[in-house]
């Protein structure tokens, strides 16, 4: 049971670590998410997988691109949008489909861009988050106190036998 203590300490310290480094490293993570993002962007039309998570993306934040839809002519073609851009998008839609994009005349595409929309979508839920976090180290604390007071009654129970 002591073992069992030291490991759900050690487990916590590892994750206050990482809670800490990802707390210090915010800004690069931005920048390296918006470097993946182009990445799958200029896969689009090349990788399935990369068609289908823009797809949800696009389809569940209601967002185009990273930053603005205009990004995409370079990946699929000028005046050209994923499907999933646009407001009639249906999930049963041919993969890869796209849709004609005016920027002088935007309506019928989702104009904010996915990196946006998806900071918000984590701001919205930072306190559940944390929420979530904090539950799970009270979990954690509790099992190493109870480990060792399990592990404190066993061994005045072995002394009085």
């Amino acid at each position: 049971l002591i073992g069992f203590a030291v490991l759900l300490i050690i487990i916590f310290i590892i994750e206050l670590s990482v809670g800490i480094a990802a707390a210090s490293i915010k800004d690069e993570f931005g920048s390296a998410l918006r470097s993946e993002m182009r990445k799958t962007m200029a896969n689009f039309t090349l990788i399935e997988r990369d068609q289908r998570a823009w797809n949800g993306l696009q389809s569940q934040l209601r967002c185009c691109g990273i930053n603005n839809p205009s990004e995409w002519f370079e990946f699929v073609g000028n005046g050209n949008v994923p499907l999933s851009c646009c407001d009639n998008y249906q999930s049963s839609s041919t993969l890869g489909a796209l849709c004609r994009f005016d920027e002088n005349n935007p309506q019928g595409v989702h104009q904010d861009g996915c990196y946006t929309r998806l900071k918000e979508k984590v701001k919205d839920n930072i306190v559940l988050i944390m929420a979530v976090g904090l539950g799970i180290t009270f979990i954690e604390v509790a099992g190493v106190v109870l480990a060792c007071c399990l592990a404190n009654s066993i061994r005045k129970e072995d002394e009085m036998t």
